[in-house]
């Protein structure tokens, strides 16, 4: 067995992908995030994804980025995507209580012991 072995091909594979990949692919219009940066290109979108916290949008998000810079993806599904994950946060609140006022309103669950 030589020194590469049988991850040679891997790390081939893995550089090609790097090469090919369009991360600097333009975004369809510019996203404006709730902390006033703006995100321009794939790239700058992976990177924010990248740094979000792991929740179903942010990785449907991932996968759209991806294939968009990999395999020329559909670049209106990943903004789509990406807005989903980033501009949609949930409230960190908590949340089981209404807000004042609206309290009358809230249902108990159907299997609550209230």
């Amino acid at each position: 067995m030589t020194q590469a072995g049988p991850y040679k091909p891997a790390k081939e594979e893995l550089r090609r992908r790097r090469e090919v990949a369009e991360w600097k692919r333009l975004l369809t219009s510019p996203i404006r995030l709730n902390d006033g940066s703006v995100l321009f290109t794939l790239e700058d979108a992976a990177k924010r994804i990248l740094n979000s916290p792991a929740t179903p949008s942010t990785r449907v998000a991932a996968s759209r980025i991806i294939e968009a810079a990999l395999h020329n993806g559909d670049i209106g599904s990943a903004q789509a995507a990406i807005k989903l994950a980033l501009l949609n946060r949930p409230r960190t609140t908590q949340t089981d209580k209404a807000p004042q006022g609206l309290s009358r309103f809230r249902q108990p669950h159907p299997n609550s012991q209230d």
